[in-house]
């Protein structure tokens, strides 16, 4: 049998890797059918630690076994084989975090901060009385969408539905609006 021709490394390290890509086959089947990760299965988390280390450990089965065992079957003594593919697995593990990383950049939580609404100009939506005395409402792009929101303005005119306006500050949840 083919198998048992081969040097006792090569024996180890093909079964590693054939262990770490069926961990990996397993992985590219659950994202088809719709579930993220293993490890929402295994451990109910999420993107973090546990999934980077998981992800490492599948890197180390798969592309360190793969590379020792075919170094080893290129002719390169046992250590030698070890070495390379410890070093394909950090590489590997090196660019499985580097991705992660990219991932978690791309990630927004999608809150709308209405503190950055000041300095931008505004429209008028509903009437704002004179000198603070009641709430109008503006209408403003935000954060890539169109906001309605309360509007006070501390001039001692009126300022009428339709015109624009600058949004000089955000104070107790109302912007602070003066006529352009």
């Amino acid at each position: 049998m083919w198998f048992t021709n081969l040097a006792l490394i090569e024996q180890i390290t093909f079964i590693v890797a054939i262990i770490g890509s069926a961990f990996l086959l397993f992985k590219i089947i659950l994202l088809i059918i719709g579930i993220s990760d293993i490890t929402d299965i295994m451990f109910g988390l999420g993107r973090g630690v546990i999934v980077i280390i998981f992800q490492g450990f599948i890197c180390l089965l798969a592309i360190g076994g793969w590379v020792t065992f075919a170094t080893s079957r290129a002719g390169l003594s046992w250590w030698e084989s070890l070495l390379i593919g410890l070093g394909a697995s950090i590489v590997g593990m090196a660019i499985i975090m580097l991705l992660y990383r990219a991932a978690t950049k791309l990630e927004a939580d999608g809150t709308l901060k209405m503190q950055n609404g000041v300095g931008k100009t505004a429209e008028v939506y509903l009437f704002i009385p004179p000198k603070s005395e009641g709430n109008g409402k503006i209408s403003l792009s935000l954060q890539g969408r169109i906001v309605e929101a309360n509007a006070i303005t501390k001039e001692a005119d009126a300022i009428k539905t339709g015109e624009t306006v600058k949004i000089i500050a955000y104070e107790n949840n109302i912007y602070v609006v003066e006529k352009i």
